[in-house]
């Protein structure tokens, strides 16, 4: 979830039309080089047109590989498959959370999603304002109690970790809307504007992940003893404003990330510590993605001339692909702006 909000912050920058992370591929027995596009997710698909090395490598390529083609048909397909995940969600022989947590543990629990459904809604409300809309209605402090208690009764049948990754996605939202830039909401992502692209060029379409990666992201902390996940939620509540405040210094690092992809400044980017840190928390996911991705990279460039496009994370970190391209053989240099 974090890559998701650093993603989408950086989109909410706005990005001159010299920003680019692309890289060209050679060498290894390649008749001719492929690239790679370091995208940003979330960002607006129609920075394309405003570079123009972009638009060169684009015209050259005859095939395109993304991280997925998420249709809808596939969406459907995972989202189906994640509601099995709720199984594991599930509290043990018919247990709720007030049967596992202390009384002390259930009002701390009620306290935070309280305060952070409160925060939630003036952002909405000072959204709604920044866009030119106003809203006409105003939520007292007991009814956002009410609401409060009524969710954890909701959900009292799930495991402690649900709660987390619920509050979780309310402190995602609040952050997301602080920053929000309603242009960006009108363009389409980037990565799907370089498929739709693509395929009106007539160009071979390829996904490097298999629908099984989202899948374990989904489902990756279902796994934990029911004592740890006790023990993990106890420690979030009690350290839940540093957690909300640390989501929220992340900007920061955001703006410093948007300056770099500005400059075309690789090689600042790829050694920020907030980034190389957050590539060490994922090692094991990166690890796996790397290996999935390197052999269908390889036979994709030596079928024809292809361009790839994924998460500029991916280009960093000790798995990074840049650095699985090279040790396979191949060169891999930035291409710098003219």
């Amino acid at each position: 979830m974090k890559q998701i909000i650093v993603s989408f912050l950086c989109a909410l920058a706005v990005l001159t039309a010299d920003a680019q992370f692309l890289f060209r591929i050679s060498g290894g027995g390649l008749e001719k080089p492929s690239y790679i596009l370091g995208t940003i997710h979330t960002l607006s698909g129609a920075v394309l047109d405003s570079i123009p090395e972009y638009l060169e490598i684009e015209a050259q390529c005859q095939q395109l590989y993304a991280e997925l083609e998420f249709t809808k048909e596939k969406a459907s397909n995972v989202m189906g498959s994640a509601a099995g995940l709720q199984a594991k969600e599930i509290l043990p022989d018919g247990k709720t959370i007030y049967d596992i947590l202390s009384k002390e543990q259930i009002n701390m629990l009620k306290s935070v999603i309280s305060k952070e459904l409160k925060a939630t809604w003036k952002t909405i409300t000072e959204v709604k304002a920044r866009s030119g809309g106003v809203s006409n209605r105003t939520i007292d402090d007991a009814t956002i109690s009410t609401r409060a208690e009524s969710l954890v009764t909701q959900m009292q049948i799930f495991m402690p970790n649900t709660f987390m990754s619920f509050i979780d996605g309310m402190i995602n939202m609040e952050v997301l809307m602080q920053s929000l830039d309603k242009d960006i909401m009108n363009n389409q992502l980037i990565d799907i504007v370089c498929i739709s692209r693509a395929k009106a060029r007539g160009m071979t379409i390829g996904e490097l992940d298999e629908t099984s990666d989202l899948l374990e992201l989904l489902g990756k902390n279902n796994n934990l003893s029911l004592e740890a996940q006790v023990d993990s939620l106890a420690r979030y509540l009690t350290t839940f404003e540093q957690h909300r405040q640390n989501s929220i210094d992340e900007v920061k690092y955001i703006k410093q990330t948007i300056e770099y992809w500005n400059k075309g400044d690789f090689d600042t980017f790829s050694t920020m510590d907030y980034l190389v840190t957050s590539a060490e928390k994922e090692l094991t996911h990166d690890k796996k993605r790397s290996e999935t991705w390197l052999p269908k990279m390889i036979t994709a460039m030596h079928k024809a001339p292809t361009l790839f496009a994924f998460g500029s994370a991916h280009l960093i970190g000790p798995y990074s692909i840049i650095q699985k391209l090279r040790d396979a053989g191949y060169d891999v240099e930035q291409i710098k702006k003219k």
